[in-house]
């Protein structure tokens, strides 16, 4: 069915799915997505409204509890949610216009066949796309195993090695041909962070909680960049003392 409250103010602002993607700053797929029923993260909403001259509670009637604009700025630079919960990054990746950066120690569970070639067609466009995963000898990786209940033995190649394996399968052509910078780094407590543009996705890691279990940080750079810039400083830290992958 869709949303047909945004169906009808584009039509009264006489305005196409393209022209509200320009106003909105994201891509034409996105503004398909939100006319299809998916709703809008808070700071897309103010800007939809916005464009087409008409309040938030309009056209998402049960995202906004009154007539009143929400302006809480902390409520929309950092919210804390159940992984199921947390936005698809295949969503923000499509927002973005210069950087997509990926760290975390494997990537096995959020690149799967195409993710490769969405990244490579993000290059494309001229996103700065670079990708961290855990060298494969790393402790670092054994022990996040442990913390997750696998209890391996330290002296042997952990399980994820082989997640890693795939991964580097994966992306390896695109970053040889330049379209995706693909490093390896030796480093404790990183923490997956997903970095597009002014938006980043922080999984935390918990000892003894499957991964999928995980608490998610959804954070933006508007309204307190502190937060953010911490996460985008600790990705670049990361990437500073990380090396060629061969």
């Amino acid at each position: 069915m869709g949303n047909e409250q945004l169906r009808q103010a584009l039509r009264n602002a006489g305005l196409e799915v393209d022209d509200l993607a320009v106003k909105a700053e994201v891509d034409v797929k996105t503004v398909r997505r939100w006319v299809a029923g998916r709703t809008p993260r808070a700071r897309y909403r103010r800007r939809v409204a916005d464009a087409l001259g008409v309040s938030e509670r309009v056209l998402w009637p049960d995202e906004v509890p009154d007539e009143e604009q929400v302006d809480d700025a902390t409520s929309e630079a950092f919210e804390l949610l159940a992984a199921r919960d947390a936005p698809d990054w295949r969503e923000l990746l499509a927002e973005a216009h210069e950087r997509a950066w990926l760290l975390d120690l494997t990537l096995g569970d959020v690149l799967t066949d195409g993710d490769d070639q969405l990244l490579a067609d993000a290059a494309s466009l001229g996103c700065s796309v670079r990708v961290l995963i855990s060298d494969p000898d790393s402790v670092h990786l054994a022990i996040a195993e442990q913390d997750a209940g696998r209890h391996v033995n330290l002296a042997d190649r952990p399980a994820s090695v082989r997640e890693l394996d795939r991964v580097v399968e994966l992306l390896a052509p695109h970053a040889e041909q330049g379209e995706v910078e693909l490093r390896k780094f030796v480093d404790a407590g990183a923490y997956r962070v997903l970095i597009f543009d002014d938006q980043a996705l922080v999984r935390l890691r918990l000892s003894g909680v499957a991964a999928d279990a995980n608490p998610v940080l959804y954070l933006a750079r508007d309204g307190n960049g502190e937060i953010f810039e911490s996460f985008s400083q600790h990705f670049q830290t990361v990437w500073q003392r990380s090396e060629p992958l061969r």
